[in-house]
């Protein structure tokens, strides 16, 4: 059975909280734990009191499971104190996460954000619109959530194949992340059980990470060979990284596709260009 800690604040009328995560496990199968952050009096009214845990305590919580249990994910609700959030070090925090999200077949990241497309980075599909490759072995499929007051960074959402984000009103423009994990577990449930629908014992071999680094280095040789200004550069990687990703293709054909690539990639080394 997996094991999931979450760490999170007590609703004592257990309708969100702790409380809440711990139903949810229990009714996914798997074996919920947790940190208590803060203990809070509240019921369908609103809240009438809270009282912050200590951040130290918070921590010996949280490696009492660890040194003994173990977990396979956590799950992160109400942070009641600015000493527990605080990540010492980003950049090792980045690279830590990069680790993780690697053993991943597939990694999905979510936005409640998206709606001008100013942001490259930023450019998302919404649920209806994920597909799911065809493969001989199950999936090993991540789904990244941020903190509901700011959601994920840009550079988090970089590190991710795939970017969604759930259609949402004027009056409430995020999602409780209870809500958006129930939506997306569901999209992923439908696109699963459509796509086992007639596809034989053989489907098709789909490229991997491994296959498309070397597609995304020529890109950015190719880029670097224009000549574009520095800052369009990002911009314009991302914008076929994007494509690309939202591109569930074969071997062979990302095969094609590279070498076709690789031979622009070729030819611009005997040409000059001016920056545009």
């Amino acid at each position: 059975m997996k094991k999931v800690l979450t760490i999170a604040g007590s609703d004592s009328g257990g309708g969100a909280g702790i409380q809440a995560d711990l139903k949810t496990f229990f009714a996914l199968g798997v074996f919920g734990m947790s940190a208590i952050t803060a203990l809070t009096a509240q019921n369908t009214i609103g809240v009438q009191g809270v009282f912050e845990i200590d951040p130290e305590f918070v921590g010996k919580q949280i490696d009492s499971v660890m040194v003994d249990i173990g977990t396979d994910a956590w799950k992160i609700g109400m942070l009641s104190n600015a000493e527990i959030i605080t990540i010492e070090n980003q950049e090792d925090h980045i690279a830590e996460f990069k680790k993780y999200i690697n053993k991943f077949d597939l990694v999905i990241a979510t936005t409640a954000k998206g709606k001008r497309y100013t942001n490259i980075r930023r450019l998302a599909i919404f649920p209806d619109d994920l597909e799911l490759p065809v493969s001989e072995n199950p999936l090993n499929i991540a789904i990244l959530f941020g903190k509901e007051s700011r959601g994920l960074t840009n550079e988090e959402i970089s590190l991710a194949d795939i970017l969604i984000r759930i259609p949402t009103g004027d009056t409430y423009p995020t999602l409780n992340l209870s809500h958006a994990c129930g939506i997306l577990l569901y999209e992923i449930f439908k696109k699963i059980n459509i796509i086992n629908i007639g596809r034989g014992k053989k489907p098709v071999l789909l490229a991997d990470k491994e296959d498309r680094r070397l597609l995304y280095s020529f890109i950015k040789s190719i880029i670097k060979k224009l000549n574009v200004r520095q800052y369009k550069e990002e911009n314009m990687f991302f914008s076929f990284k994007n494509i690309f990703e939202r591109s569930f293709m074969s071997k062979k054909e990302l095969s094609l596709t590279t070498g076709f690539f690789s031979k622009i990639d070729s030819i611009l080394n005997n040409i000059d260009i001016y920056e545009n």
